[in-house]
């Protein structure tokens, strides 16, 4: 199988001077309270969690 990561992609992209897109693994817009807990997030493309107008992260 002809499997890459990420990094790789974006490595290549570089190289070729064009930008790739890079997803975030998680992403939460607005809200209150807002638990993440017991899990292993692993290889980014680019942030792990990111939040946008949230209270009580």
């Amino acid at each position: 199988a002809n499997l890459r990561s990420w990094w790789d992609l974006v490595y290549q992209k570089t190289l070729s001077n064009v930008y790739q897109q890079k997803p975030r693994l998680i992403q939460v817009s607005g809200g209150t309270d807002f638990v993440i807990q017991g899990l292993t997030l692993q290889n980014a493309p680019d942030f792990n969690i990111v939040t946008d107008g949230v209270t009580g992260v």
